[in-house]
């Protein structure tokens, strides 16, 4: 158990009771490993485990082998590794056995963006692929968990799969006397099939959820499992899958689609709303906030319509080094009409669900006892929406998975073919992009569809006004991959780097390399230091101080020390936390071709190695976003002199 899962009653006396200067060096022990997770050799082994190179030998000695790489191996497959998902590549043609079951049953097989397909075969046994990575760091993999290994009485009714925790999760029912059946939940080892470890209580009883008549929907975030049933009600259980507590149970008298967003959040959609609602960690209630109106063309679809939402629990990796961007998530509700054939996407922030959350913190409802609504019109410029009308059979199955940062998946079925429609949304799309993202532009079928943000007002008590400041439009890129039943491809996303863009992937020595980026909006971020670092050196080559938050920079290096393994850092100049890091890169003596200079940015010059000593390079003045100028106020300092002029004169006429 957690100390923080302790009650409110147990926890004050133990924290009355603690001893002050033991708290303080247990603080200065945790500040200790914070430095140590910073550190480029931790880094080091976190991208062996991101590219798949360093494996549990204990339990599976075959992949021993892994671990007598050469260390320039190991730095080559990460890099390819790191490619792969940052192009947004896809692998050649998979071809895997269509599972009959499947076609009968879609809760009967899972595909994980991580690139693990799992489904059950005719003899109910579970059968895995880990798809091979398109610049070849993932191999193929496959294997399968016999049905006398899970060890389910009645056969697996619907399955959720985890490769981060290595957690399958198995819903099951088990009939007594006659009865409907009870349902089970148990917790297995997605590699071997057996009980997991961290389970300690590995097959729970779902006493909980006896009114559940047909297949539940399983969704994982972390330590929590989400259970939801819907049947002209909707049921939702968050389960504690280490402990098999039950965290949080709700229900609704009309149907909604659940998701748990990471930090307590959750999300309640029809074709009608979505509610927000917190779920705080010290707490089983489940508190909701406010209610979030819908277009009318929505609401307006027949009441078969399907709807679907989705949050993004399970994304794929992170870049590394960079720290999680709430900006960079996005919830998405999705909604087809086979009747008017007519479909709907809506993709939000979760930075803009956590403002509506915190603004009705209180809770506080309407006189009628209803929650309070936000009208489409004022929260709609701040998210991503379409509403279209298909041609022939294609329908918008929904978001069945979001994919890590601002992109997310949504499936189009068009029998017999399953498509797979992968948005990206960003306030702009950086222009001279590198050769994965040309790769990309060649595969896009559809054109961007921009939606635009309204203009928004920033208050500001320093200057005793209300500034009104255009923000950029908010762009989409969409792509569609044909995958049908057999997963004809894989696709790997990668929200990388919060938009580091590079021109040339090798650096030469005396000669100008330039660089842009871009940053989420509205972060706080106004401005970065930009430093260079190895990865299998210690050591950091300072750059450019206060550089403006977005821009470009170019960067003459002199004499620097020819490696493949450079990548840049980009640390906020406010608060020194970590922001963003690059794409590794080579820097060498010579090069092929020639990069050309930002147009309009400042050219910075760097030379030598690390040294603990040395200042940046550059240090950029304040932006003029930053500071604010006194415009036309040569009279009031007239007058302001003069009366400080004529002070002085009375003290000494005083004084005389």
């Amino acid at each position: 158990m957690k100390l923080l899962d302790l009650p409110a009653d147990s926890l004050v006396p133990l924290f009355e009771a603690a001893d002050v200067r033991s708290l303080s060096r247990c603080r200065e022990v945790c500040r200790a490993f914070r430095d140590l997770v910073d550190t480029t050799s931790l880094g080091y082994n976190l991208e062996l485990h991101a590219a798949g190179l360093i494996q549990n030998t204990s339990q599976y000695p075959e992949e021993a082998a892994l671990d007598e790489l050469p260390m320039a191996e190991k730095i080559a497959r990460i890099r390819r590794h790191r490619q792969a998902w940052r192009g947004l590549s896809f692998a050649p043609p998979v071809a895997t056995e269509p599972s009959v079951l499947y076609l009968m049953a879609p809760e009967l097989r899972r595909f994980h963006p991580s690139g693990i397909a799992a489904q059950m075969t005719e003899d109910r046994d579970l059968s895995f692929i880990q798809f091979p990575t398109p610049l070849g760091a993932q191999e193929k993999k496959s294997w399968t968990i016999p049905a006398e290994t899970l060890d389910i009485p009645t056969g697996i009714d619907a399955f959720v799969i985890d490769p981060a925790q290595d957690l399958l999760v198995i819903v099951w029912r088990k009939y007594e006397g006659g009865g409907a059946g009870v349902w089970h939940m148990s917790f297995k080892s997605m590699r071997s099939g057996l009980e997991h470890p961290r389970a300690l209580v590995p097959t729970r009883r779902l006493d909980e959820a006896s009114l559940m008549q047909s297949l539940p929907q399983v969704d994982i975030l972390g330590d929590t499992v989400v259970l939801q049933h819907g049947l002209g009600q909707t049921s939702l259980w968050l389960f504690n899958w280490e402990t098999g507590a039950l965290r949080a149970q709700h229900h609704m008298t009309t149907t909604c689609y659940w998701s748990l967003l990471p930090g307590g959040l959750l999300v309640a959609a029809n074709l009608s709303s979505v509610t927000v609602g917190v779920l705080p960690p010290d707490s089983t209630a489940l508190r909701l906030k406010c209610v979030l109106l819908l277009p009318d063309e929505l609401r307006g679809m027949p009441p078969n319509s399907h709807a679907l939402a989705v949050g993004p629990g399970g994304a794929g990796p992170r870049a590394p080094f960079c720290r999680p961007d709430d900006t960079t998530e996005v919830f998405v509700l999705t909604a087809w009409s086979g009747t008017n054939n007519a479909y709907a996407c809506i993709a939000v922030p979760r930075s803009v669900l956590l403002e509506y959350a915190d603004r009705f913190a209180r809770g506080v409802r309407t006189p009628s006892g209803d929650l309070p609504e936000v009208a489409w019109e004022e929260w709609s410029p701040r998210v991503y929406s379409e509403l279209k009308f298909w041609e022939g059979e294609t329908a918008f199955r929904g978001a069945k998975r979001l994919l890590g940062g601002p992109r997310f998946a949504i499936l189009l079925y068009d029998p017999p073919d399953v498509r797979l429609r992968i948005v990206e949304l960003g306030p702009a799309v950086v222009g001279g992009g590198s050769d994965a993202e040309a790769e990309l532009g060649q595969q896009t079928t559809q054109p961007d569809a921009p939606a635009g943000f309204a203009p928004s007002a920033e208050s500001d008590a320093d200057l005793g006004a209300t500034r009104v400041m255009e923000s950029p439009s908010l762009r989409s890129r969409r792509r569609t991959v044909p995958l049908g039943f057999e997963l004809k491809a894989y696709v790997q996303v990668y929200a990388w780097d919060n938009g580091v863009v590079f021109q040339g992937a090798t650096w030469v020595n005396n000669a100008v390399n330039p660089i842009s980026w871009t940053k989420g909006l509205l972060d706080g971020v106004t401005a970065v230091d930009i430093e260079l670092a190895r990865l299998s050196e210690d050591g950091l080559i300072f750059v450019a101080r206060d550089a403006v938050s977005t821009g470009g920079v170019n960067i003459l290096i002199q004499d620097i020390p020819t490696a493949d393994d450079y990548f840049l850092l980009f640390v906020n100049s406010t608060n020194g936390i970590m922001y963003a890091s690059s794409p590794q890169f080579t820097i060498s003596d010579s090069a092929n071709g020639t990069s050309t200079p930002v147009s309009g940015s400042a050219t910075v010059t760097v030379s030598g190695g690390p040294n603990p000593t040395a200042v940046f390079a550059t240090t950029f003045p304040p932006s003029a976003n930053g500071a604010v100028s006194v415009e036309g106020a040569g009279r009031q300092l007239a007058a302001v002199g003069c009366v400080m002029a004529l002070s002085v004169l009375g003290g000494v006429w005083a004084v005389l």
